[in-house]
């Protein structure tokens, strides 16, 4: 995921962050962006203060945080995937991929991951190392449920015309083109509630305090929760204006949070739960259904692209299911709404794990699924992702490092 994105889907986010993803980023015309910096460079947000260093791994110009490779190691493993695998918001010894290393002597877990967005990001990096002659005995290849399937076609066309214009905007700004009729008519309706809301004195004064998050925010949920308003299925800012009733769609609040077991409250992300997990494969309400319907089919020919590749090289490949943040909070999330809706939207909040999992078993793809296990941990009070941030925190790698360590263990890969 970039940082526009993390600016895009979580706007209070980012009024927090005080540096910017955006000084690292250098355009590929194969794989579309990474970031690099040639000295370290330390950022700090209010949840954590990381220091970046990049690591030539022999893969044309690009650079990695990786400790390097270590041609002693008796197995070596590229880890290829988005900001999870890349390690957003932790040290470099923190991330999974280190930790993974740490565990076994004779294992080198090669870091190729990006602040990506698409599958075929992923199968591209792998065909870099192949192509450069960077040897590795099996792939882990992770998959966020967050966005990994949103933008296949916009890369896909990106790189078509990249090269002939050089100024284009990146992929994730790319719309698609299939929209349905529904779907189009449900976002004219909610433009102009919108429209309306502007309008009103509440949306000026909700303007000019949009940055006094703390006090002006607060103020507002202490008042919401008074009014056993807080949670309702509605969309914050058109409430008053439109009326989302059960038959259009399924709108959560503008910054929905959860309190976890251990009293934390947890931000998530909005647009995965009012769109990806709600609306994903259900009747036709929202864009999203057209954007997974095209996308979905793309999504699994590029895993099976680099499975295939994987085989013929006759290297062992594994996936890593990577849960949103919300995948992992959906239960607390769903009781917020009314009874009506609960059983209804919990259902749909799991849909888009069960495809990917259903479709990666019928091509008889190794999965390490970490939902289950998050849960769980969750559950027991662990906090393992940021507050704020959808990333993993230095704990929640540490879980996942786990869970890949004890499949590849039981797949034989490493003793």
């Amino acid at each position: 995921m970039s940082y526009d994105e993390i600016r895009t889907n979580q706007k209070r986010v980012s009024d927090f962050l005080v540096f910017n993803y955006e000084e690292m980023k250098i355009q590929d015309e194969d794989i579309g962006y990474f970031y690099a910096t040639d000295s370290s460079r330390t950022l700090c947000s209010p949840e954590y203060e990381v220091t970046f260093e990049f690591t030539d791994l022999g893969v044309d110009r690009l650079r990695f945080r990786d400790d390097g490779i270590d041609f002693n190691k008796k197995n070596r493993l590229l880890i290829v995937g988005d900001s999870f695998v890349w390690g957003c918001g932790v040290e470099l010894d923190e991330i999974f991929t280190e930790r993974l290393e740490k565990g076994c002597d004779d294992l080198d877990a090669i870091n190729g991951g990006i602040m990506g967005y698409t599958p075929q990001q992923y199968t591209r990096m792998i065909k870099r190392f192949i192509k450069n002659n960077v040897g590795f005995d099996g792939v882990l290849y992770c998959f966020f449920a967050g966005n990994d399937v949103s933008f296949e076609y916009s890369f896909r066309e990106w790189a078509k015309h990249i090269k002939r214009f050089k100024n284009l905007a990146g992929p994730e700004y790319m719309k698609n083109p299939l929209v349905s009729e529904k779907s189009y008519r449900f976002a004219l309706k909610k433009a102009k509630a919108e429209a309306e809301e502007e309008k009103t004195f509440a949306s000026k004064v909700d303007y000019f305090f949009s940055s006094w998050w703390v006090t002006y925010r607060a103020a507002k949920s202490i008042l919401a929760i008074a009014k056993r308003k807080l949670g309702i299925a509605s969309y914050e800012r058109m409430k008053k204006s439109l009326d989302l009733d059960h038959n259009e769609g399924y709108i959560f609040p503008e910054n929905p949070s959860v309190r976890g077991k251990n009293r934390k409250r947890n931000f998530l992300w909005c647009d995965f739960i009012n769109e990806a997990a709600t609306e994903t494969l259900a009747e036709s309400k929202s864009d999203t259904r057209a954007e997974f319907l095209l996308n979905y089919p793309l999504t699994i020919e590029s895993i099976l692209e680099a499975k295939d590749l994987c085989d013929s090289l006759n290297r062992d490949f594994y996936l890593l299911y990577i849960p949103s943040k919300a995948e992992v909070y959906a239960d607390e999330l769903c009781e917020t709404l009314n009874r009506q809706m609960q059983d209804e939207i919990r259902g749909k909040m799991s849909t888009l794990h069960n495809t990917m999992i259903n479709a990666f078993d019928s091509l008889s793809i190794t999965v390490i699924d970490l939902l289950d296990e998050f849960k769980k941990h969750k559950d027991s009070g662990e906090q393992l992702y940021y507050l704020r941030d959808t990333h993993f925190n230095s704990r929640g790698h540490q879980l996942c490092a786990d869970c890949i360590y004890k499949k590849l263990a039981d797949a034989g890969f490493i003793k």
